[in-house]
């Protein structure tokens, strides 16, 4: 959970609770107490990132209003409009509020709203100091709101109570009714604890609120004894608060004597109708958070952009140094090509020269086929002539002789020894061959390769 920094204007100074709410409930990690001239060093040098603040200024007006009943949205403005046609000597002014129920009134029904109602010139010393050190307030609620919470939780009653809490040279007197702040004053006093004196202001609040504001408190409860209350004393009966098991005893004791409202200002959550900022405020508050928020994204963007530029001014160099390098790799190609048209021009010249020397070393020998032939053996048949000659893809042979045979399938069968005989010789194959039966005479076209 975030923490949670609450600080309480009192009559003698300045009360400072930090915490943080758990699930169990609030545990405190600071309390200071200052005086009106050490806020300002406190705010400087505080790290808190907002503050709820507690304060009862002394012309802070308690009053309850009624209106007709309305829906959530129209409760507001009706509520404020009201406040401000009862009691336009306080304009500009702030307002918090608390519903206490509709009631029949005069054969009709009216909602009865107990409103707190502070100018905005008793606010403006409050948020001086906070404006001045560019801190944050979250929340501003009367004194007496933050202290009643305590009271409805421990007292699960609806009865009038009025309430006192002892804030050392003051006091602080509030009529609780129906979970709802209507009245509220504060007293002067010599110093902590309830004397004769106090007692009687105490006594005087009691007849006001009877014959005044026609409501009878049944009980009076001291919030914070610092030590224990005489019985023995003159009326009124003050009474003291029964508080939970765990804020009696040790360092709990102490916030609910010394802490108490800053305490419970962090502990409890407030209603938003609670809060007393004035909207002017409220509204440079969240200008100021949108102009930071803006501020921090448009720096965001930035850096981004510049990485982006960074990114882009590498790439770049990395592109020129890739042109310099085909650049000067230009330059040595010319050389190259140049040198390379001269060995072309140079093998144009030498070609003729190594094509007819490459021809007549891989060609046909004629004495080697010549030789080759030398070996044809045919006694059937009788050779006449033989003609050889280079050819395209080697030597060319045109054979022609005769054979002597008593008819045609023997003269055949001669011919045939012929072609088979030329073609055991090495490297000679017969392409075409012709016999005539009448004059037995042929003629045999071959081929002869290395």
């Amino acid at each position: 959970m975030p923490q949670i920094t609450a600080v309480s204007f009192d009559a003698d100074g300045v009360r400072v609770v930090t915490g943080r709410r758990t699930g169990t409930g609030f545990t405190v990690e600071r309390t200071l107490s200052l005086t009106a001239d050490e806020l300002d060093p406190f705010l400087a040098l505080d790290r808190a990132d907002g503050y709820l603040v507690a304060a009862n200024p002394v012309d802070a007006l308690f009053e309850t209003i009624t209106i007709p009943p309305v829906g959530p949205k129209l409760e507001a403005p009706l509520i404020r409009a009201e406040t401000a046609r009862l009691h336009p000597e306080l304009l500009p002014f702030s307002c918090g509020w608390h519903v206490l129920g509709d009631t029949p009134l005069e054969g009709r029904t009216v909602r009865r709203i107990a409103c707190c109602l502070v100018p905005h010139r008793s606010l403006e010393p409050l948020l001086e100091p906070f404006i001045r050190h560019r801190k944050r307030i979250r929340q501003l609620v009367a004194a007496p709101v933050a202290l009643a919470t305590l009271v409805k939780t421990v007292e699960a009653t609806d009865e009038p109570l009025l309430c006192v809490h002892d804030s050392g040279s003051s006091k602080l007197l509030f009529l609780l009714e129906g979970g709802a702040v209507t009245f509220s004053r504060a007293i002067s006093s010599s110093e902590r604890g309830w004397d004769a004196f106090d007692r009687q202001n105490v006594a005087m609040t009691l007849d006001y609120c009877f014959q005044s504001l026609r409501v009878r408190p049944n009980r009076v409860l001291v919030l914070n004894p610092s030590q224990p209350l005489d019985d023995s004393a003159p009326p009124p009966r003050l009474e003291p608060l029964s508080l939970p098991p765990q804020f009696q005893g040790g360092k709990h004791a102490t916030l609910m004597t010394d802490y108490q409202a800053p305490f419970l200002l962090a502990a409890w959550p407030m209603p938003a109708t609670a809060d007393l900022l004035p909207e002017r405020y409220r509204t440079a508050q969240l200008q100021q958070l949108f102009l930071q928020r803006s501020c921090r994204i448009a720096a965001a963007f930035s850096a981004l952009l510049l990485l982006l530029v960074l990114l882009e001014a590498v790439s770049l160099q990395r592109t020129e140094r890739e042109i310099d390098t085909l650049r000067l790799r230009e330059k040595n190609l010319s050389a190259i090509v140049q040198a390379h048209q001269q060995a072309l021009a140079q093998r144009d010249r030498v070609q003729p020269l190594i094509s007819a020397v490459s021809t007549l070393v891989t060609g046909p020998d004629i004495p080697a086929t010549l030789v080759a032939l030398n070996g044809l053996s045919a006694p059937p048949a009788r050779l006449q002539s033989l003609t050889v000659r280079h050819g395209q893809g080697g030597i060319t042979l045109h054979l022609a002789g005769s054979v002597a045979a008593p008819g045609f399938a023997a003269a055949e069968e001669q011919f045939e020894a012929v072609s088979a005989a030329l073609r055991r010789c090495r490297g000679v194959t017969p392409t075409a061959s012709h016999l005539d039966p009448k004059s037995q005479t042929f003629t045999i076209e071959a081929t002869a390769t290395p």
